[in-house]
């Protein structure tokens, strides 16, 4: 699910089934097994790096509903899980509002 206006202005938060994939090898942590919830704030400029954070997921993720939200103020983005903050950033925080959307990539 992601929070999205433009490619400079982006949150997500993305449940990863596949950490070990050579295109997550900024989750090698997370791999044998282990299926993350990446919180990311997507770059607002070219060459700037994301900023993001990644948590083990609930190991009963799939067959118990959960509470997924963020809450973005100026300056702030906070990323929560059943109402525990998970992550909360300061960079590359959206400054233009945009739409709230699911997406599954498979």
């Amino acid at each position: 699910m992601f929070f999205y206006h433009s490619d400079t202005q982006e949150s997500d938060i993305e449940h990863v089934t596949n950490a070990s994939a050579s295109a997550n090898t900024a989750l090698a942590a997370y791999s044998h097994g282990t299926v993350p919830v990446m919180f990311t704030n997507q770059p607002t400029a070219a060459g700037v790096a994301e900023t993001h954070t990644g948590a083990p997921s609930s190991p009963n993720a799939t067959s118990l509903a959960h509470e997924y939200r963020w809450d973005w103020v100026p300056g702030s983005t906070a990323f929560y899980v059943d109402g525990a903050l998970q992550a909360n950033f300061s960079t590359n925080v959206p400054t233009t509002a945009g739409r709230y959307m699911f997406n599954n990539w498979a």
